[in-house]
């Protein structure tokens, strides 16, 4: 290595050690010792015990954690699907050049920027047994539905996930307009109808893009914590909490609140290695369907 290729790695390292310091404190760090303590008996309070795979089997041994993730999965399974077709459906419509089509991108947009606190509190309200969606429903001549019970709180929660998928829109919107204008042309010409355009142009054209958002989803369906934490947090009734009750929220509740920090750092690990494989297979299988520009 010449004297001027050592100065200009030196001079990289540095540029780029304030993120590779941050990487190593607060990313590579916890993920190692979440690993390492999920094999250990530890409380915080005491120095951890090795206890090999003892947390991973209670963890598949207890009913409440086993619910805790079949709801998780299957939450991510269904509600991830929905979101995505139904922001891709929302950008469609808003791709095209209409009158005051500005206006509608915000107004569709907007419930992404709310925080998902204030989005929890407005699922407990507008979701009440008196609510406005019953209220709405009752109006009509529909009958009235048990939005916050047990068996409901899955499909209540899916909906505020969908209703707030402005960010998903926004990058379809923005992949949408890089699409060329004679591609479609070129299809109009052949008689393609504008479904099978979006069919047969779009979709092709920015499956980056719906690669993107796929494996962003992943990551944020799987993890779904704040709105369920907020429903077993606000006096509701034992079985609803454990309705709400998700992979994020219990591993909050057993580090936190019960100190077992290495059955939570069990969890942690089963979420850790559950991402990382429906990653690898989402882009394994992207490699025949994905198609990018220059190919």
């Amino acid at each position: 290595m010449t004297l001027r290729e050592k100065i200009e790695c030196k001079n990289g390292l540095l540029f780029a050690a304030p993120w590779i310091i941050g990487f190593s404190a607060f990313i590579a760090y916890p993920i190692i010792a979440a690993v390492y303590y999920s094999f250990c008996d530890y409380s915080v309070l005491s120095p951890p015990e090795w206890v090999g795979l003892y947390n991973y089997t209670e963890l598949f041994r207890t009913e409440w954690a086993r619910r805790a993730i079949v709801r998780t999965f299957l939450f991510s399974f269904i509600a991830l699907p929905l979101s995505l077709v139904f922001s891709l459906c929302v950008a469609l419509l808003l791709e095209r050049r209409t009158l005051g089509v500005g206006l509608y991108r915000t107004v569709f947009f907007l419930p992404a920027l709310v925080p998902q606190v204030v989005v929890a509190a407005l699922l407990l309200w507008i979701f009440a047994a008196g609510g406005v969606v019953n209220t709405g429903l009752a109006w009509v001549g529909l009958p009235t539905l048990p939005w916050l019970s047990r068996s409901m709180i899955l499909i209540t929660i899916m909906l505020m996930l969908i209703w707030g998928a402005g960010h998903q829109m926004i990058i379809y919107l923005a992949g949408l307009q890089d699409v060329p204008e004679e591609l479609y042309e070129s299809a109009q010409l052949d008689g393609a109808n504008y479904f099978q355009r979006v069919l047969h142009v779009s979709v092709p054209m920015i499956s980056p893009v719906i690669l993107f958002n796929l494996v962003m989803g992943i990551i944020v369906s799987l993890g779904q914590f704040t709105i369920p934490f907020f429903i077993q947090a606000s006096d509701r009734p034992m079985e609803l909490a454990d309705g709400a009750n998700f992979i994020a929220t219990e591993i909050n509740r057993q580090a936190i609140q019960n100190l077992r920090m290495g059955y939570a750092s069990a969890f942690s690990s089963v979420l850790l290695v559950a991402v990382i494989l429906l990653t690898a297979i989402v882009l394994k299988v992207s490699q025949r369907v994905v198609h990018y520009r220059g190919e």
